[in-house]
């Protein structure tokens, strides 16, 4: 089964050179490494300057393969998940969208075997965040499909697997649609969320496709034993260096652990070092 992660270093956080922290390379080699060891292949999206910045740092070899990123003009501040849609455009289905800090510890072949399109789970549709077509300050000859539907729940995409090709470019072309009509706003959540989760939800509505979800929201947040999420986690990380430490210190243990082969090169590069005994 196939698999892609994408780094794009474009949206302004990065500020004036792309970086990541030790947590969040961490949490990318778990992820990578768990899904090769359990369910097959998984390649890298990335641009040129990600790209780089992944070989100074020694990581390419994590993933099985590399593929430069197919960018498209929109702005990356409203969109900073975008080039994820972009990437998945690129790739042969079936195929699962894995987010850098989502990990997913089992094999799913038997549990994505009959669906169409799964994702890890819905959400609700809380107003400070999906909005209304009202809210969204598009260009003028832009319109939204009238056979959407606005009640069906978005589906969080931190994990997303679709088998059918044409829905994939269908849903992808929406997205990438949206994103270069839309009009420049500050909101850096709700136009993002929309393109990438809510129009995802009612694409597959549209098509008479069912949306499958692994995990039962909000029941996702204590659910561990399939998939480890960061996401919320993160800003924990960010803010609290002790906490930061025990994160990382627990991550190297485990990538030595599990993985002893792949982890003699960061080792001799040093990078696993100050978090070692």
């Amino acid at each position: 089964m196939n698999a892609f992660h994408c780094i794009c270093s474009k949206p302004a956080f990065y500020n004036q050179e792309f970086y990541m922290q030790d947590y969040q390379i961490l949490t990318m080699i778990l992820s990578a490494l768990q899904w090769r060891k359990n369910c097959g292949n998984i390649k890298l999206v990335l641009d040129e300057c990600a790209l780089k910045y992944i070989k100074d740092n020694f990581l390419e070899y994590i993933w099985d393969d590399i593929e430069l990123l197919k960018e498209e003009d929109i702005d990356y501040e409203m969109f900073w998940a975008g080039a994820k849609i972009f990437a998945l455009k690129s790739q042969n289905t079936p195929i699962a969208m894995i987010d850098l800090d989502m990990i997913v510890w089992n094999n799913m072949e038997d549990e994505l075997s009959d669906k169409k399109i799964a994702a890890i789970h819905s959400e609700p549709i809380m107003s400070n965040t999906y909005k209304d077509k009202y809210y969204f300050n598009m260009r003028r000859d832009y319109t939204f499909d009238d056979e959407f539907d606005w009640d069906v729940l978005p589906s969080n995409t931190a994990f997303l697997y679709i088998q059918d090709e044409e829905f994939k470019n269908y849903y992808c072309n929406e997205a990438i649609n949206f994103m270069k009509n839309s009009a420049k706003s500050d909101d850096k959540l709700c136009y993002m969320v929309f393109a990438e989760q809510r129009l995802l939800s009612m694409c597959a509505k549209k098509k008479d496709i069912n949306v499958d979800y692994l995990i039962e929201f909000p029941k996702a947040i204590g659910n561990q034993d399939n998939f480890t999420h960061i996401w919320g986690y993160k800003n924990v990380l960010a803010q609290n260096e002790n906490e930061n430490y025990k994160f990382c210190e627990r991550c190297v243990n485990r990538i030595i652990k599990d993985f002893p082969k792949e982890s003699v090169l960061l080792v001799d590069k040093g990078f696993f070092y100050k978090y070692m005994d």
